[in-house]
């Protein structure tokens, strides 16, 4: 998939958690459900094969909220050049920042 959307309450955000949230294709006004015919997977090994035989694809956004005193300093800095609205993974920040700081001289 190269573009999915979900929704999460505001509040749930706000504190530390772990969510598990469902992917939705389309966009929040013209909602479509993502089918198991839809989901391109390549496998090519002989054990990948058999599992996407016998496993189902799940199309979930797992997040994990982490509380401030919980982030390092290192990253506390980077996430201060971001945009205050977004979402990225955590093992990206670092390089993203880095672009944004090397863009802004």
């Amino acid at each position: 998939m190269s573009c999915g959307w979900t929704y999460v309450e505001l509040r749930e955000i706000l504190k530390p958690a772990d969510l598990l949230l469902p992917l939705n294709g389309g966009s929040p006004k013209a909602e479509m459900k993502i089918s198991q015919e839809d989901i391109r997977t390549t496998r090519k090994t002989l054990f990948g094969k058999m599992g996407k035989l016998f496993s189902k694809i799940n199309s979930e956004l797992q997040l994990e909220i982490k509380p401030a005193s919980k982030i390092s300093t290192q990253m506390r800095n980077d996430l201060e050049i971001l945009p205050k609205r977004g979402l990225f993974k955590s093992n990206s920040i670092s390089i993203i920042a880095a672009f944004r700081s090397y863009l802004g001289k």
